[in-house]
């Protein structure tokens, strides 16, 4: 599917203000292991304007899935209001028509590095290896340059050398940097990481993952170093135990599909007059 692009430059007599973004991206969990376990398709609509944003996400999946996300309490339809010039946060289950406000938690000290986790597990070792490559391509008329990060952690036998299971993650990504609306996006996650511990909305979907691969953290912060907006991107896990054959067991991909870069009105980041969720 192509990319839409919609380039309305907002000009302010005498101000250097900064315009309103918005886009839209689709992330699909492929599911872990032979039975897809949480497997779903999610869209969101992306909204900034300077310290808000709002994400609304509709989430197919198939009845099982379905079943355990109500069971959790995910709305399948549902809104999400991020105001960090209030400390304040807005989930709306858009199919009950509740919500739930909560203020945002003040943010956190820096968490120790990668490096530093792996060294104080000696039945661990993790490597990385990091590149960005010199292919180039345009997605709906924006410039994009390729980046690969790919991660092997080797669980150990405690007490030996001798690897039990490995662990293998291949991320790659078209990011790109020159083009409106990116330095709106990196000043809100800038600013949300500053005032907030609240996980980002818009992080390419790895949350997916964090409670199911062991060694989510690690690639995590990798993925993060890399420098630029992802437009399309690809997660895969591998796994290998003893000497049986590698397999992959998942994978996320991320595609932006539209992006705008035009006024939002105010209201679209307030909070609505809702019934409270209980």
């Amino acid at each position: 599917m192509s990319l839409l692009m919609s380039l309305v430059i907002l000009a302010v007599a005498g101000t250097g203000s900064w315009a309103d973004v918005s886009f839209v991206e689709q992330i699909v969990n492929s599911g872990f292991g032979p039975k897809k376990t949480g497997a779903r398709k999610t869209t969101n609509h992306v909204y900034i304007k300077g310290q808000r944003q709002r994400v609304h996400s509709e989430i197919k999946a198939g009845k099982a899935q379905t079943r355990a996300l109500k069971k959790q309490g995910v709305p399948l339809t549902g809104s999400t209001i991020l105001q960090l010039d209030q400390a304040s946060l807005y989930s709306y289950d858009l199919a009950r028509q509740a919500f739930t406000h909560q203020p945002l938690p003040p943010a956190s000290i820096a968490a120790p590095s990668a490096a530093k986790r792996v060294a104080t597990d000696p039945n661990r070792e993790v490597t990385f290896e990091s590149k960005e490559l010199a292919e180039t391509k345009r997605i709906g008329g924006i410039v994009c340059h390729k980046v690969a990060v790919q991660m092997r952690v080797r669980h150990m036998t405690p007490g030996t050398k001798k690897v039990r299971r490995q662990n293998r993650y291949l991320y790659q990504a078209w990011v790109a940097t020159e083009f409106p609306g990116y330095e709106e996006i990196e000043r809100f996650q800038r600013l949300q990481e500053q005032k907030t511990s609240h996980p980002s909305l818009i992080g390419g979907g790895l949350e997916q993952i964090e409670n199911a691969a062991d060694d989510y953290g690690d690639i995590a912060e990798e993925i993060e170093a890399l420098k630029g907006f992802p437009m399309h991107a690809i997660l895969k896990v591998y796994t290998k135990s003893g000497k049986k054959k590698e397999r992959q067991i998942f994978q996320l991909s991320r595609k932006v599909t539209s992006l705008s870069y035009a006024a939002l009105p105010d209201t679209l980041f307030e909070a609505a007059g809702r019934r409270r969720r209980r």
